[in-house]
C-alpha cells in the first residue's frame, strides 16, 4: 500500500476496526473520544467528506497517516502497514451491525509457538516463556483473508491482537485483571508494557492485583477502585494526561515517570537498557 492508497480509507473505517464509535455526528461531521489521550469529552472531530481530523484537545489533526502515527507511535512506513491490515468494510453507526461483528472471524486458537510470532517478541525483548503463560496464538481471517497473531484475552473474553504488522483488537474490547494481592493496584496501558515488566523483573507474576487497560478509554474503571494505584502508564501526553486524571482522583503513584523518565513505555525501557 502506498500514501494515496491510504489517504483514500476511510477514517470512519479505522475508528469501527479500533472498535470507537462517534458519540456526536451531523450529516458528514463526526466526534470522537480521542484515542491517543484520556478524553472524557469526545474532542475529536473527524469531517468524512474532507477526509480530515483534528482533536480539539491537543491541538493535532491530519489526515488518516497522520492518526494512525499518532496511535501506534510509529512512522510513516509502519503506518503504511498497519492500514495495509485495516479491514476494508462499510461503515456504520450501529456497534453491532454485520459488517463489524464479522470484520474478524477467529478460526484456531492454540499454546504459543508460532516461529513468527516468537520472533517478534524477541524483537521486543520481551521473555518467550513468561508470555506463553498470558498469550495465545489466533488464526483468524478479515474478509476471506487468513493472518495469525499474539492473542491476550480481556475479562469479557476479547482479544488483544498483535503481530509486527497489526495491532487490533476483537469484539468486545475491555480491560484484563491478573491476580494478585489487593493492597495495590498496578494498572499499564498494553500487555506488552506488562510482559515487559515481568521481564525486566524476571518474574511469572506481579506481587499485586494488576489491571492491563488495553486502551486508555478504560481508564474511568480504575476509580472504582478504592486501593492505592501504581502507575506504569506511558510516559507520552496521553499517558501523562490519563495520569494526572486518576491523581485527582486517587492515591497514585506515577513508577513509569520515576523508573524510566526518559522513554516513552516499559518496553521502550528495556530495549534502550
Amino acid at each position: 500500500m502506498d500514501i494515496k492508497e491510504a489517504k483514500l480509507i476511510s477514517i470512519l473505517t479505522y475508528f469501527q476496526t479500533l472498535g470507537q464509535y462517534p458519540l456526536k455526528h451531523k450529516t458528514d461531521e463526526f466526534l470522537f473520544n480521542c484515542p491517543f489521550r484520556e478524553d472524557k469529552n469526545a474532542s475529536l472531530w473527524v469531517n468524512d467528506k474532507k477526509s480530515c481530523w483534528k482533536d480539539f484537545g491537543s491541538g493535532k489533526g491530519g489526515n488518516i497517516l497522520d492518526l494512525v502515527m499518532l496511535i501506534n507511535n510509529c512512522d510513516v512506513s509502519a503506518a503504511l502497514k498497519y492500514l495495509d491490515k485495516t479491514p476494508k468494510v462499510r461503515f456504520s453507526l450501529f456497534r453491532q451491525s454485520e459488517d463489524f461483528k464479522n470484520i474478524i472471524e477467529i478460526k484456531h486458537q492454540q499454546p504459543l509457538q508460532n516461529n513468527a510470532l516468537i520472533q517478534y517478541l524477541h524483537e521486543r525483548k520481551v521473555n518467550v516463556d513468561i508470555a506463553k503463560l498470558y498469550v495465545s496464538e489466533i488464526y483468524y481471517t478479515i474478509k476471506k483473508k487468513r493472518y495469525f497473531a499474539l492473542a491476550f484475552k480481556n475479562d469479557k473474553d476479547g482479544y488483544e491482537l498483535r503481530n509486527k504488522y497489526f495491532k487490533g483488537s476483537t469484539s468486545p474490547k475491555y480491560l484484563t485483571t491478573v491476580k494478585g494481592l489487593p493492597e495495590q493496584i498496578n494498572i499499564f496501558e498494553g500487555f506488552l508494557d506488562f510482559l515487559s515488566c515481568l521481564t525486566f523483573y524476571k518474574t511469572e507474576r506481579l506481587r499485586n492485583q494488576t489491571i492491563i487497560l488495553n486502551s486508555l478509554s478504560f481508564v474511568n474503571e480504575v476509580l472504582k477502585l478504592p486501593n492505592q494505584v501504581n502507575s506504569f502508564l506511558d510516559n507520552d501526553n496521553a499517558g501523562k494526561e490519563a495520569f494526572h486524571y486518576l491523581s485527582q482522583k486517587l492515591k497514585i503513584t506515577d513508577i513509569s515517570g520515576k523508573m524510566f523518565p526518559q522513554h516513552k513505555d516499559f518496553n521502550d525501557f528495556i530495549n534502550n537498557i
